[in-house]
């Protein structure tokens, strides 16, 4: 029952189908399927972003660039991983945390905080020989971490208990050491100790000088320094002390570079039969620099009745241009006109390069030998692409279905198993002669039935359904 009902539906559908026309056409172009869609830019605060999808479709889409692209609004700042501007508090300089900026634009989101100094941490006394006299004993105190004399006191001296290092003798100051560097902050300190053998080998017997501020000293690596791209403006950063931090050279603009574009890819959501609309992406952002429309040329037809947009207008051209097979006159193709088993083995044997059979034994009495497909039938059976009607007729005006058309095909290929494939029609069972015929030639898209899961193997094949066959088997 469900055989006899399948058989129904196809007769049905195959009549419906002949009456409208539809049955005559092949599948023509598929419809396009962006399933996956990959982030190409990513969007900034600065610049929008870009989506494409490929075309992931069988047929002419398997081709590169079939794709569809969507921008992308611009995002909110975002904020970079680590603070800038981050610097350590000493006795004298207040600290600072360091802003949180932008990772795209260096504006600042969250400021930082002032880190307060920390304070001298002074010493042990040291005794002054320099400035001590015998009189008065001077002391100093120095900051143990920035080195600096931060406390001096004068302590009378014991005329009858004088410091040993005050005893007479003359001072030998050797090398002068900068014990305090100076900064544009703070000022330095150097020592010249007393080298002379005695009482002055005692730690203290020093001559001092104070040393003035310096200049400010350049940090090694500018602030906010940030390259330019093709997108954005870029910036030289502020260059600042390294000690103080202010800013001894202001940022600077970078201009944007020039975009960097690549090849033209085809757009084939906005190209259409009219036009091809095409796209060049920048190699370094990614994004459309440039986009054209080129108007489609259509190839003229040879034909009155053959035209650019019929499913079959490559597949004509290319028959007629490999001398497969002709007009029916002048101007006309007729591609709906029904194929004879004649026309079908001569267009068989002109594609497979019209070989000469091996043997010119000739069975049928209704083929004669100076028939334009005399050679074509012998190979023809020669070869198993089909057989007489009977033992002695061939029938070459009998017309044929599209299961007979698609049998002869898959056997002048050799009867190639296919792999892969799996059942699409309800009007093709696996105890059917054609069977594996249209399994193979689904699966290497040669046809894709006339539509509503129906192959209809009874149908009549037309001239232009055959040569479709015969350009997508090539």
């Amino acid at each position: 029952m469900k055989r006899m009902f399948a058989i129904l539906l196809a007769v049905v559908m195959t009549v419906s189908l002949l009456t409208t026309g539809v049955l005559a056409a092949e599948p023509a172009a598929h419809t396009h399927e962006f399933n996956q869609k990959t982030l190409l830019t990513e969007s900034t605060c600065l610049t929008e972003g870009i989506v494409v999808s490929y075309c992931s479709g069988e047929g002419e889409c398997e081709l590169p660039n079939r794709m569809w692209s969507e921008p992308l609004s611009k995002v909110p700042c975002e904020k970079m991983d680590a603070p800038l501007g981050v610097r350590e508090a000493t006795c004298t300089v207040d600290g600072y945390t360091g802003d949180y900026c932008c990772k795209w634009c260096l504006s600042v989101l969250d400021e930082g905080e002032v880190i307060p100094k920390t304070g001298h941490k002074p010493g042990e006394w040291i005794v002054d020989g320099w400035s001590s006299n015998w009189h008065t004993t001077v002391q100093v105190r120095v900051c143990a971490n920035c080195k600096q004399i931060v406390e001096k006191q004068e302590l009378p001296v014991d005329p009858n208990n004088p410091p040993e290092a005050l005893v007479p003798h003359d001072h030998v100051f050797g090398e002068t050491v900068i014990e305090i560097e100076p900064t544009c902050q703070t000022e330095g300190l150097s020592v010249t100790r007393c080298t002379a053998d005695g009482f002055c080998d005692i730690i203290g017997r020093t001559k001092t000088e104070v040393l003035p501020k310096s200049a400010c000293t350049p940090a090694d690596v500018r602030i906010g320094a940030v390259e330019a791209t093709c997108v954005t403006e870029g910036r030289t950063g502020d260059l600042i002390c390294k000690t103080c931090l202010s800013v001894l050279e202001e940022s600077e603009v970078i201009a944007k570079t020039e975009h960097k574009p690549g090849d033209w890819i085809t757009d084939a959501l906005q190209s259409n039969d009219d036009k091809t609309v095409q796209h060049r992406f920048c190699k370094t952002c990614l994004q459309i620099v440039d986009t054209k429309e080129t108007p489609v040329v259509h190839p003229e037809s040879p034909f009155g009745d053959v035209f650019y947009d019929d499913y079959y207008f490559d597949s004509v051209l290319w028959a007629v241009d490999k001398k497969i097979t002709a007009g029916t006159s002048a101007n006309t193709f007729s591609p709906d006109k029904v194929i004879t088993r004649a026309e079908v083995v001569t267009m068989l044997w002109r594609a497979a390069g019209s070989p000469a059979p091996q043997f010119h034994w000739n069975p049928f009495g209704d083929v004669s030998a100076d028939a334009y497909y005399y050679d074509a039938v012998l190979w023809a059976v020669e070869k198993d692409v089909t057989a007489g009607t009977t033992a002695t007729t061939f029938s070459p005006d009998a017309l044929c279905t599209r299961a007979q058309v698609m049998t002869m095909l898959w056997r002048a290929k050799g009867s190639p198993l296919a792999e892969d494939a799996k059942d699409l029609f309800i009007d093709v069972a696996k105890s059917d002669y054609f069977y594996a015929p249209v399994l193979w030639a689904t699966e290497n898209g040669i046809t894709g039935g006339t539509g509503l899961f129906l192959f209809s193997p009874d149908a009549p094949c037309s001239r232009a359904q055959i040569v479709t066959f015969l350009y997508k088997a090539k």
